[in-house]
């Protein structure tokens, strides 16, 4: 009886650790889904033929529900963007692709950056809108050659113009620059 006892409370103390390991994944699965849902970077899973497998809600939100559902993931970007994945996950580098698409119902172009690497015979890869940076570079890059107020050439704006002109200047042909 005291063996049959014994073996019956290891059995129950092997059933509730069972139980306590079960309800730990299952609390761990639960934080994981939830942030994958709720991260503000687009994930996605794609199979060897660029199909889309799965995609999490910021993904879709970026490029528009219809762009999330498309049969590949190349749409919805420029034309040769899955070429350019498949190279980027060839190369196993670590390195970024930026491509430029459509985002979600705006009707305007969208600048994205892409990291995506094969793993179990799938690519995995997350994708974020850098629009705005693209487009803060710009306007920086702008500002180094013009003035802000007028949009018109600064002195260096001047400078580089005129070094461009000199330089595509024919020997023994006349120049003249006029500034107001």
């Amino acid at each position: 009886t005291a063996a049959l006892a014994s073996s019956l409370l290891a059995a129950l103390a092997i059933a509730e650790q069972i139980r306590q390991e079960r309800l730990g994944r299952k609390k761990a699965q639960d934080e994981l889904r939830s942030t994958y849902e709720a991260i503000p970077i687009g994930l996605f899973s794609l199979d060897e033929q660029g199909r889309i497998v799965q995609a999490n809600p910021a993904y879709k939100k970026m490029l528009g529900r219809n762009a999330a559902e498309s049969a590949h993931w190349g749409g919805g970007f420029e034309a040769d963007a899955w070429v350019r994945l498949k190279a980027l996950v060839n190369t196993s580098s670590g390195e970024e692709l930026e491509l430029k698409g459509y985002g979600s119902g705006e009707g305007r172009q969208r600048n994205f950056l892409v990291k995506a690497t094969r793993e179990k015979g799938r690519i995995e890869g997350s994708l974020q809108d850098i629009t705005m940076r693209v487009e803060a570079n710009a306007k920086l890059r702008f500002l180094v050659d013009h003035d802000p107020l007028t949009g018109i050439f600064n002195r260096r704006g001047i400078e580089k113009a005129f070094d461009a002109a000199n330089l595509s200047l024919v020997d023994g042909k006349a120049m003249a620059l006029a500034y107001l």
